[in-house]
């Protein structure tokens, strides 16, 4: 996820295309908060309270599933693994 970032900082990029099941749509969707907000992405986990902080900001995102039953396509929030190796949820209205 770190090289995604960096790649979608790096080239200016403006908005995301994850294409897969659920882990690829929830890596894209914690890219596109740690490419648009400063600081580490824990900073922006549901559990550190960090929900609130996620602005509109976030890069947008278009979701491809090529797989049925996850549903992360459709959901406002997304797990990822950061850096300190805990599964954190991320969740957003925005």
């Amino acid at each position: 996820m770190r090289a995604a970032t960096e790649i979608y900082q790096r080239e200016r990029c403006d908005g995301l295309i994850a294409v897969g099941g659920g882990s690829a749509i929830d890596c894209a969707k914690g890219v596109a908060i740690a490419a648009t907000h400063p600081g580490p992405l824990k900073t922006y986990a549901t559990i550190e309270g960090g929900s609130p902080k996620i602005t509109e900001a976030a890069a947008p995102l278009i979701a491809v599933p090529t797989t049925a039953g996850t549903g992360s396509e459709v959901a406002r929030g997304a797990i990822v693994i950061v850096d300190d190796g805990r599964k954190l949820g991320f969740h957003s209205w925005a």
